[in-house]
């Protein structure tokens, strides 16, 4: 039996990647999130932490879930064995434990866009104050994180032009990582996106020292 999961305030590194299968409750989306530890030393423990969401599941992080985001995650703990190919200095065969999570439930800690806007207005001020950004940069919340979408479904043929579907790319084993077929992106989006990093890790910063005003919201629309 598998042992259950339960892994709070974690933070998802990276964008999910989404793998459509024959049916919808068989589509799966991965992602990792990090959890961090406070030793009895003072020292911090990361644990970057493999989950697998399947089904509606995994169209609901495949739509809302990217780097930075916090959740909550109720789920099951997995492991396989891999053959490596390779053997050790005795001579058996090395063997590779993998372990990830299984999502049953998961939960967005939010807050208000209201707050982050003032947050990020703070974030900019001090970005241009420490001359990462020009002062006559005129950026505002909307333009580097758009509201949110309501969630869609899988569509193959909108993903086949920006090899994504929500904020997880897609993937196929006939095709792997699906590559865009739109044009290129402006100069404009390019330096919106080369933004959205620094701006994401001062907003990390500023939502973990504003924990107590969190907004638990449970993502689940169905």
């Amino acid at each position: 039996m598998s042992a259950l999961a339960a892994l709070s305030a974690v933070r998802v590194a990276g964008a999910p990647t989404f793998i459509p299968g024959e049916t919808p409750t068989k589509n799966v989306c991965l992602f990792t999130v990090i959890e961090n530890e406070k030793l009895r030393n003072g020292e911090n423990k990361r644990t970057d932490i493999s989950c697998r969401a399947w089904g509606k599941y995994a169209n609901i992080t495949a739509n809302f879930l990217c780097t930075g985001k916090l959740v909550n995650i109720i789920g099951r703990h997995h492991s396989y064995t891999k053959d490596t190919g390779t053997v050790d200095a005795t001579g058996k065969a090395k063997i590779n434990t993998d372990l990830y999570v299984t999502v049953d439930k998961i939960q967005l800690l939010t807050r208000s866009r209201k707050d982050l806007k003032e947050i990020f207005d703070e974030n900019i001020k001090k970005l241009k104050q420490a001359g990462k950004l020009p002062m006559e940069l005129q950026l505002s919340y909307d333009d580097v994180i758009p509201p949110e979408k309501p969630m869609v479904d899988f569509n193959p043929a909108v993903s086949a032009k920006t090899g994504m579907y929500g904020h997880a790319n897609v993937w196929t084993k006939d095709r792997g990582n699906w590559k865009p077929t739109t044009a290129a992106a402006t100069n404009t989006d390019a330096t919106i996106k080369a933004l959205q990093a620094q701006v994401t890790a001062l907003m990390a910063e500023q939502n973990m020292k504003k924990a107590d005003k969190t907004i638990f919201a449970e993502i689940d629309p169905f």
